[in-house]
């Protein structure tokens, strides 16, 4: 986890239980079988530049597994200060450490533009959960892919919306 949680995580509650969770089979067999659940919950965590956000989280749960995959959905405050955009659409996956269920070394994911979560070193990616959330940029390389690829791409992740 690219994040360090500070204090404990409130307001929990379940969001998806068995076949509700889109990525079951990638917590099975990256974890092991479990009865798992996804959550959310409220929670201040210190970013790896030193900033503390309140943010809302999502994980995967299951009893003896413990949390895994544990990601920043989005930012509940936001402070002021100047943004950094990143000028690439993709980025390839090349670390999935700690979000073994949630990312797949190797493959291509479009980013999502938010420029507040650039600004603490944080992309924001549609993972294979389907829904976009934000991961530490060392997860990833940058890429510019050619515009009938990207456009491909884009066509892509329509079709299976």
């Amino acid at each position: 986890m690219k994040f360090e949680l500070v204090g404990r995580i409130t307001q929990v509650e379940t969001i998806a239980t068995g076949s509700g969770i889109r990525v079951r089979r990638y917590l099975r067999k990256a974890y092991g079988v479990g009865h798992w659940r996804k959550l959310k919950g409220i929670a201040t965590v210190r970013l790896p530049n030193g900033v503390l956000r309140r943010v809302e989280l999502h994980w995967y749960e299951a009893h003896s597994i413990g949390r895994r995959d544990i990601k920043i959905k989005r930012y509940l405050a936001v402070l002021g200060g100047t943004m950094r955009h990143l000028a690439k659409s993709f980025a390839l996956c090349v670390d999935n450490t700690d979000y073994k269920a949630s990312l797949i070394p190797g493959k291509v994911y479009r980013i999502i533009p938010d420029p507040q979560a650039a600004k603490d070193d944080l992309v924001r990616i549609v993972d294979e959960s389907g829904e976009d959330y934000l991961y530490h940029k060392a997860h990833f390389a940058f890429v510019d892919l050619p515009r009938a690829i990207a456009k491909k791409i884009r066509s892509l992740e329509a079709a299976t919306a």
